[in-house]
């Protein structure tokens, strides 16, 4: 990826955000005025936000939290992203994310196993008392990976939910107190609290994203 292409894309979808432009519609403009490729697409779109949202979501970061809620896969895919060397970014919002796509590879078990260590090392940061995970039902062997994380977070309780609702069984659970762990923007829109997993990955792994969009756009995270 063309990282100076990156975040000169980034400044101007953020100044037509800004002023009110529907996202879908000025990413086009974006993306053939700096002839990005899909991937360079999905990182913008994903990384970018209005500087309203952006700071909505900053200010529901918190690095603790009694109760999480965890968007496994959502999760798991950027750390296997991470630990295989693959592009991730820091976005405006604070949270990292990846581009490689909502599903493991046939060939990543092994190294799903290691990262699923890596996000109970991050969620034992906050002490919870109660953790909720989250893992969807089309995916295979989403049991087997949900209940290897149960297995290896030392929390008072502890609940696997493995369903074809991920987005509202998130939610919900967000309405009932707990801090959700996840990037999807329509999550954390709805939730009031975000426990950054992610991002503390990235740190617990010792690793610098490829661009830092939060940076780029004038507002460094101080958490990262």
């Amino acid at each position: 990826m063309n990282v100076s292409k990156l975040a000169d894309a980034a400044r101007d979808l953020r100044y037509l955000l800004d002023r009110g432009y529907r996202r879908e519609r000025v990413l086009d403009i974006i993306v053939e005025r700096y002839m990005l490729n899909k991937r360079e697409r999905s990182a913008v779109y994903r990384c970018v936000h209005s500087s309203l949202e952006a700071a909505e979501v900053r200010r529901k970061i918190s690095l603790r939290a009694e109760s999480i809620a965890v968007d496994l896969f959502n999760c798991l895919i950027t750390i296997v992203a991470m630990m295989r060397g693959e592009e991730f970014f820091l976005c405006d919002d604070c949270l990292v994310r990846d581009v490689r796509g909502s599903k493991l590879r046939k060939n990543e078990h092994e190294l799903a196993e290691k990262a699923l260590s890596i996000l109970s090392a991050a969620i034992s940061i906050a002490k919870p008392k109660r953790l909720a995970i989250v893992a969807e039902k089309q995916i295979s062997n989403s049991a087997m990976y949900a209940n290897l994380l149960r297995r290896e977070v030392k929390c008072e309780s502890v609940n696997v939910d493995v369903t074809e609702e991920v987005d509202s069984k998130l939610i919900e659970l967000c309405r009932r107190g707990f801090c959700a762990a996840s990037t999807d923007i329509v999550i954390i829109r709805r939730c009031r609290c975000i426990y950054p997993l992610t991002t503390i990955c990235m740190h617990i792994l010792d690793l610098r994203p490829l661009l830092d969009f939060a940076s780029v756009l004038g507002s460094p995270c101080t958490m990262a």
